[in-house]
């Protein structure tokens, strides 16, 4: 009877260590929370990955779809499985690097809001994208998953009470964002 008792006293404290540990946050979780405002924005090409190749006409692992619209300008889309139609390869790097200018230019008028609810908020100018967020890779990566734009990804390169350096990963390229926070007075 005593055995039985031990066992189950041990086993019981065994698994509230468990849940413990499981539920114990990371300290940059409580430092990003809060209204963060972009500062300073600018491309972020990682160190760590290897070289892009260039895109050529021999080389056309791009996947591009051209389509028409009605007012006869040619939009390309992004798509697995196709071949490139119509452009050449400096078209479509031409076309990536408007795209990417243009990502640059909505990032430095955007703002971010991420509450201890695990709801966040990206807001850009007459656009609201609603999401829920974790933390990942110990506190050094935040998902945001958001029904307007799937999985939003932020490597975190550095985090304080004020500031956040933050690496934003877009399908035509990563994007490294300053945030100061906003302190409401």
């Amino acid at each position: 009877m005593m055995n039985r008792l031990i066992t189950l006293i041990t086993a019981f404290g065994f698994v509230i260590l468990i849940a413990s540990c499981a539920t114990t946050s990371h300290p940059n979780q409580k430092m990003i929370i809060g209204n963060w405002s972009a500062q300073k924005v600018n491309a972020y090409i990682d160190p760590n990955a290897p070289p892009t190749p260039a895109v050529t006409a021999a080389n056309s692992s791009e996947k591009l779809k051209v389509a028409t619209q009605d007012t006869g300008k040619m939009a390309v889309r992004v798509k697995r499985g196709e071949k490139a139609q119509n452009l050449t390869p400096e078209e479509i790097a031409q076309y990536k690097a408007q795209k990417f200018q243009q990502v640059l230019r909505m990032e430095e008028k955007s703002m971010l809001k991420i509450n201890a609810d695990k709801t966040a908020e990206k807001i850009y100018p007459g656009k609201v994208i609603k999401g829920k967020w974790k933390m990942k890779k110990d506190g050094k990566r935040l998902i945001a998953k958001t029904k307007e734009k799937g999985r939003m990804l932020f490597d975190i390169l550095n985090l304080n009470d004020s500031v956040a350096v933050v690496v934003e990963h877009f399908p035509v390229g990563d994007v490294q964002v300053k945030y100061v926070k906003i302190v409401k007075k």
